[in-house]
């Protein structure tokens, strides 16, 4: 693995990011990260909590998605 592929698999997405890159809204990668149909991780409190998704996580679901 190059320093290359090293930094984009550390790389960190926001839901409006993620919503972007799976071109759907950021309401439906926060309702499907809820499900846990999408993988990631919220982050600061409780009540002002925002979800983030890591490079592979993102890919992972792109590739269940076609394959389903």
């Amino acid at each position: 693995m190059n320093d290359n592929e090293r930094e984009i698999e550390l790389m960190v997405y926001t839901t409006s990011e993620a919503a972007e890159m799976l071109k759907v809204t950021e309401e439906t990668v926060r309702k499907k990260a809820q499900s846990k149909e999408l993988i990631g991780f919220k982050t600061g409190r409780s009540d002002k909590s925002h979800w983030r998704f890591s490079h592979q996580q993102l890919v992972d679901y792109m590739v269940s998605s076609v394959s389903n």
